[in-house]
């Protein structure tokens, strides 16, 4: 692959992993969010305001029959749900950037990838540094990554005998 086309391809590969993660939130729906807020409640209660249980106790259980298990899936299904919106927007706006770098590889056309990356960054570290279940923190994980080499390799200079200078 020629440096002037490996911006797009990895650029194109952030997107689309910014797309499934944030597919499979919104294909998993509230369930998901109450699967995971019921593996929290097991992991680690605290985060889920019971200070002082005793061990063994079923947290999730606990929660319902106090009525405070419906206000926390709902924060949770929320949160999940906003990261959701802002990767997929996010992820959108990388692949409509990186056709435009495909089709020709200008300075303003880098600029702008380089800022879409930027912004889908933060959306997908936003998933990574939340409470997210496995799915999307992976292709969150995957999504920084590849847009993190994207945005390096837009600034490379041309190699070989047929490259030129890029404005």
């Amino acid at each position: 692959m020629r440096i002037a086309t490996a911006p797009p391809a990895w650029a194109a590969s952030s997107a689309l992993a910014g797309l499934i993660g944030s597919a499979a939130v919104l294909v998993g729906g509230r369930d998901l969010a109450e699967e995971h807020t019921a593996v929290l409640a097991e992991r680690e209660p605290r985060a889920l305001g019971a200070q002082h249980v005793v061990p063994g106790t079923d947290v999730a259980e606990l929660l319902r029959a106090v009525g405070h298990w419906e206000p926390i899936v709902d924060h949770a299904w929320r949160a999940l749900l906003t990261t959701a919106v802002l990767g997929l927007v996010t992820s959108a706006a990388v692949a409509v950037f990186a056709a435009l770098v495909a089709r020709g590889r200008t300075r303003g056309r880098r600029l702008l990838l380089t800022a879409g990356l930027a912004l889908a960054g933060c959306a997908h570290l936003a998933t990574l540094l939340g409470s997210a279940p496995a799915v999307p923190t992976a292709a969150a994980a995957v999504a920084v990554g590849t847009g993190l080499v994207a945005a390096l390799l837009c600034w490379l200079p041309g190699t070989g005998r047929r490259s030129r200078a890029v404005p």
